[in-house]
C-alpha cells in the first residue's frame, strides 16, 4: 500500500495523495518540491515536499534510497577468524576489524520508473 501524503495549501489540508499523482503534478510543473506536506506515518511536523518525495532527476519517477553491505561476508569471516585466534592478541583485532567491516554500508538512489542508479 502506497502512503498517504497530504499537502497544505491555502492553509488547509489537501489530500491524501499518492508519490506518482505528486510526481505527475511536480513534472508538469503544477506544485513545487518546495510545497508544505506531510505523510502519514511521520512525525506530526510539517516540512517540504522534496523530504517525502524524491524525483528522478532523468524521467522524473520516484527515487528509493537503498542500503547495501558489500563487506558483510567478508566481515563474517574475519569474525571466524578473531574468534579462533583469539588466544593471540591478534584475535582482538581481528574481531574489531570484522565488526567495523560488517557495518559499512553502501547508500545510493534507485529509480522505480526507469532503473538508473545514482550515488547517495
Amino acid at each position: 500500500m502506497e502512503r498517504e501524503i497530504y499537502l497544505l495549501e491555502n492553509n488547509e489540508k489537501v489530500g491524501p495523495f499518492t508519490a506518482q499523482q505528486l510526481l505527475q503534478r511536480v513534472k508538469t510543473g503544477e506544485l513545487s518540491l518546495q510545497s508544505s506536506a506531510w505523510a502519514a506515518g511521520a512525525a506530526n511536523n510539517w516540512g517540504p515536499l522534496s523530504d517525502i518525495i524524491h524525483p528522478c532527476p532523468q524521467c522524473g519517477g520516484e527515487l528509493w534510497l537503498v542500503f547495501e553491505y558489500p563487506q558483510k561476508g567478508t566481515g563474517i569471516i574475519v569474525i571466524v577468524l578473531g574468534i579462533l585466534f583469539a588466544v593471540l592478541c591478534v584475535g582482538i583485532l581481528l574481531l574489531i576489524w570484522g565488526l567495523i567491516l560488517i557495518n559499512q554500508t553502501k547508500a545510493s538512489w534507485h529509480c522505480r520508473n526507469c532503473g538508473r542508479v545514482f550515488p547517495a
